[in-house]
């Protein structure tokens, strides 16, 4: 029997066993992905009224904080009620974190997850395990068209070695192999301990933060190490640019997919074949997009990701602000899935310059300033300094004269109001595997 023969039969057992929970909530996935768009919608909101009024009969957290705004059980009786509902702040979980436990929760089906706390100090949630959340993962591996049981490598961001529980983890999927690599290490010998890992597993699937990737991805072509190309490539953590997108492509030699993910809820859209914006995966997730002032934008209208984990019963997230800029994407895909499709995130509302007149440019604005020079440009940051000044950072591929029309561009952007210096780099550091497109001295007023 050959090792993918093997595999597949080692997967269809545990598939009729061990994940017998996990298959059952696959076939359905499989069948909302394919629903009229309407009656998707209607699911969606049943689920989403479900878990809300789980949760003010189950957390003390949400009792208050719903009957502090005016609502009751009767009301949720009402789908469309949800979206009267009072966003969620990372504060609230920060400073009342014990408050949004559920009465549901014990030691065996929960476990604690943290945010790596880049944008702040970190949070700490809890996950309920006896939602399967794989699944999410597995849709996006059918549209991508990797096996399940394929072998897989795991660019990720530990500040420790990999622990016990994780090669457990990793274990269990025998015979399917699976590695990590920590993007905290890329001097030349890591690079040549992942390439000997790479060819000996050659994996069928490398996922993992965009800055890690990409670093990967560089380090590799410079040191002449050529790998197997997988089938597919999957990013998360930071925006994906169109110039970090061709270029982690054209040297590994597999497509390059975005997906939306985060510490506290995993798994919330990703990309099919097509790459045109990312499905949100309801009834199981639910996305909107508001403005400052948490009122739900329409199609197309940039503003602020809401999300709601409609999976987790021990620590409930409704309605959650999470930080990211993005919008939704109007019609149907071509692909045929008809969950709603939001754009890949353009950056976080943490990140902004300040102009001296007092307007703020969010990094969305400028996520897609090299777009049209990927074959000049590989990289690029800017930084605003503390006397309200910029510098375009930029990394190039060849020797080219763009660095001053994109200086330009960017001039035009925040309307001459600052000076704009160019500084040509031979590179840009990762933070711990994330990108950071836009960073700055100074901070924006309420924020």
């Amino acid at each position: 029997m050959s090792k993918i023969d093997a595999r597949s039969a080692v997967h269809f057992l545990r598939m009729n066993t061990v994940f017998a929970s996990s298959k059952r909530l696959d076939h359905q996935m499989q069948g909302w992905e394919r629903l009229p768009a309407e009656r998707l919608a209607q699911v969606t909101a049943a689920a989403s009224a479900r878990q809300a009024r789980f949760a003010m009969e189950n957390t003390e957290f949400y009792r208050d904080y719903y009957r502090d705004a005016g609502f009751t059980l009767k009301d949720l009786d009402d789908p469309a009620a949800f979206l009267e509902l009072p966003i969620v702040e990372k504060s609230h979980v920060r400073e009342h974190r014990e408050l949004f436990i559920s009465k549901e929760k014990t030691n065996r089906n929960s476990v604690e997850s943290r945010t790596g706390g880049s944008t702040g100090e970190p949070l700490r949630i809890l996950r309920d395990v006896r939602f399967p959340a794989r699944v999410l993962e597995w849709q996006l591996l059918r549209w991508w068209g990797v096996p399940v049981y394929g072998n897989f490598l795991d660019v990720r961001r530990e500040n420790t070695k990999i622990s016990t529980s994780t090669r457990r983890h990793d274990l269990s999927w025998w015979p399917s192999r699976r590695f990590q690599h920590n993007t905290f290490y890329f001097d030349d010998q890591a690079m040549a301990e992942l390439a000997e890992k790479w060819r000996r597993m050659s994996p069928d699937y490398v996922v993992g933060y965009v800055g890690g990737i990409y670093e990967a991805a560089r380090r590799m072509e410079a040191l002449g190490l050529h790998l197997p190309a997988p089938t597919a490539i999957a990013t998360t953590a930071a925006p994906l640019t169109k110039a970090i997108r061709h270029e982690i492509s054209r040297i590994f030699g597999a497509p390059v997919y975005d997906q939306y993910r985060c510490a506290e809820i995993p798994w919330m859209a990703g990309e099919c074949s097509r790459q045109d914006g990312l499905h949100v995966f309801e009834p199981l997730r639910r996305i909107e997009i508001v403005d400052r002032q948490s009122h739900v934008l329409s199609h197309g209208e940039t503003g602020e990701t809401v999300v709601s984990d409609l999976g987790n019963r021990v620590f409930p997230l409704i309605r959650y602000r999470i930080g990211d800029l993005s919008r939704t994407v109007e019609g149907t895909c071509p692909c045929g899935v008809t969950t709603p499709r939001i754009a890949s995130v353009a950056g976080r509302t943490s990140d902004e310059l300040c102009l001296p007149s007092g307007a703020i440019v969010p990094t969305i604005n400028l996520t897609n300033l090299c777009d049209d020079y990927i074959d000049d440009v590989s990289q690029f940051q800017i930084h605003q300094k503390a006397d309200s000044s910029v510098e375009l950072r930029l990394v190039m591929k060849r020797n080219s004269n763009v660095g001053e029309d994109i200086a330009q561009t960017l001039r035009n952007v925040l309307n001459g109001e600052v000076p704009v210096s160019l500084k040509i780099q031979d590179e840009i550091a990762h933070d711990g595997g994330k990108i950071r497109y836009m960073t700055s001295d100074i901070s924006a007023p309420g924020r």
